[in-house]
């Protein structure tokens, strides 16, 4: 229902909202922190195998 609501604005309120919620900046904050996970688990493990060494 809501998303049905967002597709067809009829007020400038909820244009407004659908504005501010922007789905690029939602990917690119996504793609920010499966990078920054990735970059953790790889310097962890790094670590790990420097120890072990």
């Amino acid at each position: 229902m809501a998303a049905k609501k967002t597709t067809k604005p009829k007020t400038p309120l909820s244009k407004n909202k659908r504005h501010f919620i922007d789905p690029t900046i939602i990917i690119s904050i996504a793609c920010i922190a499966i990078a920054g996970l990735i970059f953790v688990l790889y310097a962890s493990a790094a670590s790990v195998n420097s120890l072990v060494k």
